[in-house]
């Protein structure tokens, strides 16, 4: 019954635009008034797709060279000439802006005109992108984007309000806001929804079994308009990571850091050990043990060389100061820290045997007390050398 009263209308609304073609008292549209001469258009048909639709026909004899005239018919809205292509030798036409509003069910004809004459009109089958009339127009599924974590595929794609900028000039828009679809995995079918004015992007998670791939289907609608998307989309698991070739990884550098740990240890104990054989000066280099001037120094004095036996710039005049100071008592034997210069002298303590001592060995080698008729020593000092915090020893040059 609903497809007889669609046809009715359909004819209904033919007759009525044929008859006001030619009752019509436009000079232009009175001039066609031969109907018998011309053959009408062939096939015509309405290609509707994301929101653009174009209108295709054939013509049995193109050597009349025939010119076209194309109207747009709506249930609710009547007939609309397309400006476009009128008076136009294509055999096509877009037909998009005339057919903007989705919630509209339409139809068109076409008539042919040949020199002075008319054809009757040809008209296409209904057609609309509402699936409260035929839905032989098809909205694709807005792309979505697929993530996943684990066993969780997230899928984002924008609301067809916003996919599609032409569906703002829609009458009743906020009766297209709530967006139901559905999502088909091999194993389910889960539905969500998606409100234009409180989500965007639309965002979903579906939980899915584990595999290497998952792919999906997707479909959706809103107030009667429906989508689908063309193919399956599909996403790889990302492999999982190789943990024995990390753990081996890992426990080989740790080893070599227990290794090297250890060895340092070893080494700072043996340094900074108290019966280590590294002089002091080594240890404290190595633990960064400063001395008082916070480096190894070694004071140096400018060296005097003689040049002759009576020249003032000889080691004589070093032999009298040493003469001149006073002596200390003779060190012990177990002191060796020190080279012995001159003639140990015993002290005062021993009074006057140690004057006759002296002056018997002085007649007896035949040294005088002169720093001249001495013998030279073989060494004369050179400086001091700081061996580490507290310790400093005299140094000498062989002469």
């Amino acid at each position: 019954m609903p497809l007889l009263l669609t046809s009715a209308l359909v004819a209904l609304v033919a007759a009525t635009h044929a008859v006001n073609l030619f009752s019509s008292t436009d000079p232009v549209e009175t001039a066609y008034s031969n109907t018998t001469d011309v053959p009408p258009p062939e096939n015509v048909t309405v290609h509707c797709h994301n929101l653009e639709n174009v209108a295709y026909w054939n013509y049995s004899q193109p050597s009349l060279l025939p010119r076209f005239v194309v109207y747009v018919n709506g249930y609710s809205s009547g007939p609309v000439l397309v400006q476009s292509c009128n008076y136009t030798g294509e055999y096509f036409c877009n037909i998009s802006a005339e057919t903007r509003n989705v919630d509209e069910h339409f139809y068109i004809n076409v008539t042919a005109l040949v020199g002075t004459s008319v054809s009757l009109p040809a008209d296409s089958a209904p057609f609309s992108y509402s699936t409260f009339y035929d839905g032989q127009c098809k909205l694709d599924f807005p792309k979505p984007t697929l993530n996943i974590d684990q066993d969780l595929i997230k899928i984002t794609f924008l609301h067809p309000l916003y996919q599609y900028e032409k569906l703002q000039n829609i009458r009743n828009i906020n009766d297209y806001n709530v967006f139901r679809f559905e999502v088909i995995t091999k194993d389910k079918v889960t539905s969500f929804e998606c409100d234009a004015e409180e989500e965007l992007p639309c965002t979903e998670t579906i939980k899915v079994n584990g595999s290497e791939r998952h792919c999906l289907s997707l479909k959706g609608g809103m107030n009667g308009i429906d989508t689908l998307l063309g193919e399956e989309v599909c996403i790889e698991v990302p492999p999982k990571p190789n943990l024995g070739y990390y753990a081996v990884v890992t426990a080989s550098a740790i080893t070599v850091f227990v290794i090297f740990l250890v060895f340092a240890v070893m080494m700072y104990k043996k340094i900074t050990s108290a019966n280590s054989s590294l002089p002091k000066t080594m240890v404290s280099v190595f633990t960064h043990q400063s001395t008082s001037t916070g480096t190894f120094v070694v004071k140096r004095e400018p060296i005097l060389l003689p040049e002759s036996v009576d020249s003032p710039t000889s080691t004589d005049g070093l032999l009298k100061d040493l003469e001149n100071a006073p002596l200390s008592r003779c060190a012990s034997d177990s002191d060796r820290s020190r080279f012995m210069i001159g003639v140990c002298q015993p002290d005062a303590s021993e009074g006057r045997q140690g004057s006759e001592g002296e002056a018997d060995e002085t007649e007896t080698t035949g040294i005088s007390g002169s720093g001249y008729d001495r013998p030279k020593l073989p060494f004369e000092q050179h400086g001091r050398v700081e061996m580490g915090p507290g310790d400093t020893v005299d140094s000498y040059r062989k002469i």
